[in-house]
């Protein structure tokens, strides 16, 4: 058998300007998923550095929430994200707690961020067991873009769609 050591990344360098976009491919098991964590600050790094807009991202639970906000990430399936006991509403503006100062207009961003991803604002008002697994997915989208984040992590966001 093989032996020694396997690093699923090793050796990666990226650097991603305003505006621009990624796609990361690969076979299941190549690392996509770890660079993502070791990006969004969820992974502790073996080596190297991870920095949005100069600032440096270190690993851990007590990550700066404005860097927290100015990352977004939504999952191939969003649904356990969710918590079934709140409203659409509540789902979409539940990142806000990560903008200083709270925006006081909370339903109104909530209406336009569901609007952008083609979901009128009755929505709201509905629970997410309520929605099909392609409006979940933009209800999911809807959420990360509602804060404005400067990153946006998407895992296989089209797969769900419909």
């Amino acid at each position: 058998g093989r032996t020694g050591t396997f690093r699923a990344v090793d050796g990666v360098s990226l650097r991603i300007d305003r505006g621009e976009s990624l796609g990361l491919v690969g076979e299941s098991g190549c690392g996509k998923s770890t660079l993502t964590r070791a990006i969004l600050g969820l992974d502790a790094l073996q080596g190297g550095r991870v920095r949005l807009g100069g600032q440096e991202i270190h690993a851990g639970p007590h990550l700066d929430p404005g860097i927290r906000r100015r990352m977004q990430v939504v999952f191939q399936d969003p649904y356990g994200s969710f918590n079934p006991r709140w409203k659409v509403a509540h789902l979409v503006a539940e990142p806000f707690h990560l903008m200083q100062p709270r925006p006081s207009d909370t339903r109104a961003r909530v209406a336009t961020a569901l609007a952008d991803v083609g979901l009128g604002p009755e929505a709201m008002d509905r629970y997410i067991h309520e929605f099909s697994g392609g409006q979940r997915q933009r209800i999911a989208i809807a959420r990360a873009l509602a804060v404005e984040p400067e990153v946006l992590i998407a895992d296989e966001l089209v797969s769900a769609l419909d």
